[in-house]
């Protein structure tokens, strides 16, 4: 609700209004890609050994991994330190194509194995 209000309103940014937003796309980052995170060690954890092999659940693990943890973390220190920039922070988005590319992986090691 307030991104559409900020998109149909258009307020003047001032820096408090800057924070705030910033504030709230970091937490809202955090949480989210913290949860998917959190679901897929649950679901490896749950997974016995034959199936993380089989299944392909550990790739899809160490892709998820890879991908999430330093877009989550520089989220995490845009929000909390909002002047310190972490090297090459503006290509971890990129990283995110690791996630269906790993999971498109397991699905065929799947259905083939």
């Amino acid at each position: 609700m307030f991104f559409l209000y900020l998109g149909l309103v258009q307020p003047d940014f001032t820096g408090g209004l800057r924070t705030i937003t910033g504030i709230l796309v970091g937490a809202f980052v955090v949480g989210y890609f913290g949860w998917s995170l959190v679901t897929v060690i649950q679901s490896y954890l749950r997974a016995t050994p034959e199936e993380r092999s089989s299944d392909g659940v550990s790739l899809m693990l160490y892709g998820t991994l890879i991908a999430l943890l330093p877009v989550t973390i520089s989220n995490l220190v845009s929000a909390v330190a909002p002047s310190v920039t972490l090297p090459g922070f503006q290509y971890y988005g990129f990283l995110l194509g690791l996630i269906p590319i790993t999971f498109a992986l397991a699905a065929v090691k799947k259905e083939s194995g």
